[in-house]
């Protein structure tokens, strides 16, 4: 048995002391399928303690759209570009994209924190 406290673990593999926090992970968004936390294992129990596990079909169909949306994006940058836009006009777009999400991704965290679910 573990002595610390850190024992629920999300669906992108990281740990909090606390069901709340790990169902509020900002890390899933990246790293987790659907980008969002699709469910909380208590690590010491082995017990899965909020949301359900993805199916094979649901594992596979958000692989296909992770490929699909890789491509997609290899696509744009590719035929940016060729427009002549060059490369560096390229990372700009993709850049400014990011820091939008970003910024939209921390207005939910403060949304999150007001309501108390942070």
């Amino acid at each position: 048995m573990s002595t610390s406290s850190y024992i629920f673990e999300c669906s992108c593999g990281e740990r909090f002391n606390s069901i709340q926090a790990a169902t509020t992970c900002s890390k899933c968004r990246t790293y987790s399928f659907g980008n969002t936390c699709l469910y909380v294992e208590n690590r010491e129990t082995g017990v899965l303690v909020w949301g359900k596990y993805p199916t094979h079909e649901e594992a596979l169909r958000y692989e296909e759209e992770m490929d699909r949306q890789s491509k997609e994006l290899s696509e744009q940058i590719d035929a940016w570009i060729s427009e002549e836009k060059g490369p560096s006009e390229a990372q700009v777009l993709l850049e400014n994209e990011e820091a939008r999400l970003d910024a939209l991704y921390r207005v939910q965290d403060r949304m999150m924190e007001y309501n108390g679910n942070a």
